[in-house]
């Protein structure tokens, strides 16, 4: 039999953790994770989305506009909108986009932005076939 190529095929969406500005993983009253379930590289949602984001850029760049930190948050905001599949286990009031636009949580947005853009973070869970005979024990 040959390598199935396809098997290589990643996840569609992946489910970024809430950090706080530490880097701790946040827990909700309930003991449940909050997070943003964001669409992949290897998605069509995310092709689509990081064109636009970058045709916005190159725009700006063509007319001669000279882009401000309040056009560089709105744009990277409307692509994280865009790869966005839902908020997980919280709510923010306008939803994903102003999570994305605020500036006092700007850190959220530079996470997910790392975390989409890094296609190891949407690598398909494989429930083993067998048990792992090859760990040998320190002697």
């Amino acid at each position: 039999m040959t390598f199935d190529i396809r098997s290589l095929t990643p996840s569609e969406t992946a489910i970024m953790p809430i950090r706080d500005v530490a880097g701790n993983i946040q827990q909700g009253a309930e003991g449940n994770e909050p997070g943003i379930e964001l669409y992949g590289p290897g998605t069509r949602i995310f092709v689509n989305a990081r064109h636009e984001y970058l045709e916005a850029a190159r725009k700006m760049v063509r007319e001669g506009k000279k882009t401000s930190a309040d056009d560089e948050n709105r744009i990277r905001a409307d692509f994280l909108s865009k790869i966005t599949k839902r908020l997980v286990n919280f709510d923010f009031p306008g939803g994903a986009s102003a999570l994305y636009r605020d500036l006092e949580l700007n850190y959220i947005a530079e996470d997910a932005y790392k975390f989409a853009d890094d296609r190891g973070n949407f690598k398909r869970s494989s429930a083993p076939t067998s048990p792992n005979t090859s760990v040998t024990q320190p002697g």
